[in-house]
């Protein structure tokens, strides 16, 4: 009977005490969800601000220190961060770690590459604490290099005799300035409530990970701010109806709130707390559980942008990382063009050209690996250029229209792509330049929703604010007058004259009967594909011809390969040589695939790789992609100086030229 009375005491208090604390959590509970604050950063976004609601994570409203502005930008640090052997122990297999370079301090430079390697060599040691796990590995991977920081992840593998393995990572977190660690603090603003913090972090990883079986599935789990509960999506199979059924409904977290607070009470009491971040995002983990928070949604506590610029810059160059960024923009940076341009023209039109590093843009296909590096900079520029070029040709389009309706708000989003057409799996002269385009129309009145929105999807989908039509944006909240329209335009270049074409006849030698030419490989092509074909017109594309049937467009166009036209066409193929080599011979047969073009650039290459300095405009266009070709001013260089075999392939090559003129006759 005692022992009972003292259990139902112990039990009443324990009640108490835990009534008590969720009573107080209820009360300072973190609205997840914050809007844009209403911060300036001095540029032209003033007119599309909105106000926001307090993210209650301010223990007292007395700091100073500067938050996030979410209509600001960021430069990616002009850093440069190699791969190097970690020559530490003698192991199986390779472990590597990261060093920079770059830095104006170089004592600071020095302090962070000790410390990255002393921490390396600590992964190794706790790895080798298990004699099994003896093939070693790692890798690396940098989250946020903007802003004067760092965040980078180190993993070490070790693997045994069975492929069974172990991992250790170290998370390793630096400010550029000073060299100094960067500290779980160090990210939010002095008033910031890192309780609220790490529970709201921890509620919504919880959340995000819980899903039910293939018939009874919780999806879109979100905070609801006005019921104060998780809410979620929920679609099951009903036996009675046979039905699928979808509603929303409450949904409740499998921990709770007191083991959610005891978790975060343990992690914010620990000296060496592991985190890491991006311009997106910061995680850290909290005994098993990894937990990620927005910084666009606890943006008025996140100092990290800003706490450690400086007034001149501390790197030795400035033309490394991308500028001028949207902030807590998710993409990978290194993804980002550096030739961009975004504004404001007006008070209603916004527009944005961005080069996605994956949509080439240098004149050569991304399946063309090794030619890639061949390619010198002054013609990856040149390219560029070129469709920058024809990008702003559809600003001033849509500029115009914006002006002509003055009670509309547009945004337009460019990505210019350029690949140059194939022939016989080689890249060719002739360069096509596409763009596309998604352009949002909306009333004046609605625009800073509208902007707000754009400027949500591009964080959320990671598209760093290029102009893409893969923006995934099909509004239909309502409310919301919005026109969305995507397009596609396409130009075409002669890269060897550096001209413009007119139309498809241009790339013909005999541009008077190229038609017949098309209709004639045509007529082949459909006796072996199919019959149902009426002819809607031609028109260029990277791999061929598309001819385009005008029965059924989805039932197919043909695509007639730019190789069967032989030499009909004057496109010359994008060898980095066209020649084997200059020390070994050819062959008359061999000179026989040439086009005439081709046959004028083989003939003049030796005396180019020996700096000869070409005064005509397709020879100098030519050769001017290749790194290798290095011309010297005013330079002619002579027979004599070419090598023996050199000199016999020239003169074959004179031969053949000699002989096909003879023919033309």
């Amino acid at each position: 009977m005692k022992k009972l009375l003292i259990f139902c005491v112990i039990f009443g208090i324990l009640a108490v005490v835990s009534t008590s604390v969720l009573i107080q959590l209820q009360k300072r509970k973190a609205a997840p969800l914050g809007q844009p604050t209403s911060v300036s950063n001095g540029d032209n976004h003033d007119s599309f601000h909105v106000n926001s609601q307090s993210n209650n994570l301010t223990a007292n409203d007395t700091s100073k220190e500067k938050t996030l502005d979410l209509w600001g930008t960021f430069n990616q640090n002009d850093l440069i961060v190699k791969e190097v052997p970690l020559e530490y122990r003698t192991v199986s297999g390779e472990v590597t770690c990261f060093q920079i370079e770059g830095l104006k301090d170089k004592a600071v430079e020095n302090k962070i590459n000790q410390s990255i390697q002393q921490k390396a060599k600590l992964a190794v040691d706790e790895i080798l604490k298990e004699p099994q796990y003896h093939q070693l590995d790692s890798t690396y991977y940098i989250y946020g290099n903007f802003a004067n920081i760092i965040s980078v992840t180190f993993n070490v593998y070790g693997t045994d005799d069975n492929q069974q393995y172990k991992n250790i990572q170290y998370y390793m977190n630096y400010e550029l300035v000073n060299g100094n660690e960067l500290k779980f603090e160090d990210v939010f603003s002095k008033d910031t409530d890192l309780e609220l913090i790490g529970k709201l972090a921890m509620s919504r990883n919880i959340a995000g990970f819980e899903r039910g079986t293939m018939d009874d599935v919780y999806s879109e789990i979100h905070f609801d701010e006005i019921k104060g509960t998780w809410m979620a999506r929920h679609q099951y199979f009903d036996d009675e109806t046979q039905m699928v059924k979808d509603e929303i409904v409450e949904y409740v977290l499998p921990y709770s709130e007191y083991e959610i607070d005891k978790k975060v009470k343990h992690f914010l009491k620990q000296e060496d707390k592991k985190f890491y971040f991006s311009p997106n995002e910061i995680s850290f983990r909290m005994d098993d559980t990894y937990c990620h928070l927005y910084f666009e949604d606890i943006a008025d506590h996140v100092v990290i942008y800003d706490k450690f610029l400086t007034n001149e810059s501390i790197f030795e160059r400035d033309d490394i990382g991308p500028k001028g960024v949207v902030t807590c923009s998710a993409e990978e940076l290194d993804r980002m063009g550096k030739l961009k341009e975004t504004k404001f023209v007006s008070d209603n039109f916004f527009y944005d050209i961005s080069f996605n590093r994956f949509s080439a843009l240098t004149g050569v296909t991304s399946q063309y690996e090794e030619s890639y590096d061949l390619y010198s900079k002054p013609f990856k520029e040149k390219v560029r250029l070129m469709a920058f070029d024809e990008a702003k040709k559809i600003v001033r389009k849509y500029q115009k229209i914006a002006e002509e309706n003055p009670q509309k708000a547009y945004f337009l989003l460019i990505e210019p792509n350029g690949n140059t057409c194939e022939k016989e799996n080689m890249p060719t002269n002739l360069l096509i330049i596409a763009n596309d385009i998604a352009i949002y129309e909306c009333d004046i009145s609605q625009k800073e929703e509208v902007w707000s929105k754009l400027l949500s999807a591009f964080r959320y989908y990671n598209l760093m604010m290029y102009g893409s039509t893969m923006s995934y944006l099909t509004w239909s909240e309502e409310g919301l007058n919005l026109v969305s329209q995507n397009e596609r335009t396409a130009s075409y270049f002669d890269l060897l004259t550096g001209k413009q074409l007119e139309g498809i006849q241009d790339v013909f030698i005999n541009q008077e009967n190229y038609l017949a030419i098309l209709q004639a490989h045509l007529a082949e092509r459909l006796k072996t594909y199919y019959s149902e074909f009426e002819l809607g017109g031609f028109r260029l594309d990277f791999s061929g011809f598309i001819a385009e049937n005008s029965i059924n467009p989805l039932y197919g166009n043909l695509v007639l390969p730019y190789e069967e036209f032989q030499n009909e066409l004057k496109l010359v193929s994008f060898n980095s040589t066209l020649l084997p080599s200059s020390e070994k011979m050819i062959s008359i047969d061999m000179l026989q695939d040439f086009n005439d073009d081709e046959l004028e650039i083989a003939y003049n290459e030796p005396f180019a790789r020996h700096g000869h300095d070409f005064k005509t405009e397709k020879l100098k266009n030519y050769f001017c992609i290749w790194s290798w070709y290095q011309p010297i001013p005013g330079k002619v260089v002579a027979m004599e100086e070419l090598t023996e075999i050199e000199k016999e392939n020239v003169n074959l090559i004179k031969q053949e030229m000699q002989e096909r003129k003879n023919l033309n006759r």
